[in-house]
């Protein structure tokens, strides 16, 4: 039964860069930006901390171009990658963009 389990990871975060969006010699578009995510929390001197973790992602095909015409350097996005099938989903503003990563 274990193959029947999928595993999802999900990311709500700022974008760091705009998308370096290039168009390889076989035709393929592929477009590449980072996003920062970050966990805010209280230490125990009560002090607010917050911690920023960075991840670089790299979208392709009809994915690479949807970043392209609207994802912008501080834009607010949710990213969300099931790991079996290597399907992507980005959600901005109202706006969902769904495909296979590869």
């Amino acid at each position: 039964m274990m193959y029947a389990l999928k595993n999802k990871v999900q990311l709500i975060g700022n974008l760091g860069n705009s998308p370096d969006v290039r168009t390889l010699e076989s035709g393929r578009k592929m477009a590449r930006f980072s996003m920062a995510t970050s966990e805010s929390y209280r230490n125990a001197q009560g002090e607010r901390v917050t911690d920023t973790q960075w991840h670089n992602l790299i979208v392709w095909g009809k994915l690479a171009d949807i970043a392209e015409r609207f994802l912008v350097k501080g834009k607010e996005v949710a990213v969300e990658i099931h790991r079996l099938d290597w399907f992507v989903i980005i959600v901005f503003r109202g706006v969902c963009a769904a495909g296979p990563a590869a």
